[in-house]
């Protein structure tokens, strides 16, 4: 089964990474990290996937 995820990739007036970011693997298929920004700077939660093993995410981290 090939789930296809749509990049989510907001930026602010500025261009910088802005809000919540969702990225998967071109062509895979695969979630690979789910992110929180505020101008540009990683805050709130940040979750990634195993590159090799799952399909799950395993990684959270807070950042505050």
């Amino acid at each position: 089964m090939n789930n296809t995820y749509k990049n989510i990739e907001p930026l602010n007036d500025k261009g910088q990474r802005h809000g919540y970011w969702e990225w998967s693997y071109s062509g895979v298929g695969k979630l690979m990290f789910k992110r929180f920004y505020q101008n540009d700077k990683l805050v709130g939660y940040s979750e990634w996937s195993d590159w090799n093993n799952s399909d799950k995410l395993s990684e959270n981290k807070y950042h505050i």
